[in-house]
């Protein structure tokens, strides 16, 4: 839906609409979510967007904060549909970007909301090497925070489908203002997440295969600093159809 217009309301905060439903389909990120920018224009009350041209170019954290006609909603759909292993799948591991977008340095305060029926049942969200989930940032600095989902008793899709509740929800205050965060909807007709996380057993080494690698590629492994992953390509060729 690209817009929805409401029509006239009356003066002085004495009328109100509710805007919507409309369609919306994800569109997935390699993060594993995507972001739901919504914008409000009125007569004598326009947005910045209003005074781009085409091909300009401004980030969302620059955007964002100092428009109060603009709000963005980060919503990643996880697996509510595979029970405790769906779940834990898509969320124990994963990671958001916090950022301060503020002039000043600020302590960021992250708050974790959970359905009622998932926080009855056991279930926690932290986050890893966070006591307490706050944290100080410098001004435009941004920080990697992992999440550590603790799981409680098992469920079932039926649970899930018949929820009213289905959003685990990480609001980010900066100095006690919200400033973002990230929706965590529970679908019930997903059973694995696109992107699982297969977080390495305790004790595991990978020195060794990544030695190997190194050596196949003929790379020293002393001369070796850091490591990017560009672009990973695989070729599969079946059983006589092979154009080797």
């Amino acid at each position: 839906t690209a817009e929805i217009v409401v029509g006239t309301l009356a003066a002085s905060n004495t009328e109100e609409k509710i805007v919507g439903p409309f369609t919306w389909t994800p569109n997935l990120n390699a993060w594993g979510h995507d972001c739901l920018l919504m914008i409000a224009s009125a007569d004598g009350d326009t947005s910045n967007v209003d005074n781009f041209t085409v091909g300009e170019v401004v980030p969302e954290w620059r955007l964002v904060p100092n428009d109060n006609n603009i709000g963005q909603r980060n919503v990643f759909p996880a697996a509510g549909g595979g029970g405790m292993e769906g779940l834990m799948q898509s969320l124990h591991g994963k990671s958001l970007w916090i950022g301060n977008p503020g002039r000043k340095r600020a302590t960021m305060d992250l708050r974790v909301t959970l359905p009622g029926w998932l926080a009855a049942t056991g279930w926690r969200l932290g986050f890893a090497g966070l006591a307490g989930a706050k944290f100080e940032l410098a001004p435009g600095a941004k920080r990697e925070v992992v999440l550590e989902l603790q799981p409680g008793r098992d469920f079932e899709r039926s649970e899930v489908d018949k929820a009213t509740q289905r959003d685990l929800e990480v609001r980010v205050h900066a100095d006690g203002a919200l400033i973002g965060g990230m929706t965590y909807r529970l679908d019930p007709d997903v059973k694995r997440p696109v992107n699982p996380a297969h977080p390495l057993k305790a004790g595991s080494d990978c020195r060794k295969p990544a030695g190997e690698l190194l050596h196949c590629l003929n790379l020293p492994a002393g001369e070796v600093d850091c490591v990017r992953i560009r672009r990973v390509s695989l070729d599969i060729d079946l059983r006589n159809d092979c154009d080797c």
